[in-house]
């Protein structure tokens, strides 16, 4: 485990952008940048950097998902500044398939080890 587990929490949530909430208009070119999303995110996990990543999984209608699916990823960072460039710098964010907001964040309980601590 890397010294990134005593670094302050982050709390990233991502939107795709509104006309793919239409599964079937995804080109391979929104499928590529969303799997090098979830591969930059297993990077940053072996880097004991990220805490857990996720998404909602509602649907409309069958290849259609809910207005408000979201993702999010809770990760480790110095500072906001650095926060705010490991999220620039997701691949689905720089293709402009996924919009971000960040917020500071601290957890109030977790299951152990859940943090990379002892809660």
């Amino acid at each position: 485990m890397s010294g990134h587990a005593a670094q302050p929490l982050w709390l990233g949530t991502l939107s795709l952008r509104p006309d793919l909430a239409d599964l079937t208009r995804w080109t391979d070119v929104e499928r590529g940048a969303v799997q090098a999303h979830f591969e930059a995110l297993q990077a940053q996990e072996r880097e004991g950097r990220l805490v857990i990543a996720g998404r909602s999984q509602d649907m409309e209608a069958e290849n259609r998902l809910a207005e408000d699916t979201m993702g999010i990823v809770l990760f480790h960072a110095a500072n906001r500044e650095e926060a705010e460039s490991i999220m620039q710098a997701d691949p689905a964010v720089r293709a402009g398939v996924m919009r971000y907001q960040l917020r500071s964040f601290t957890i109030a309980v977790a299951r152990a080890g859940l943090a990379g601590e002892e809660a």
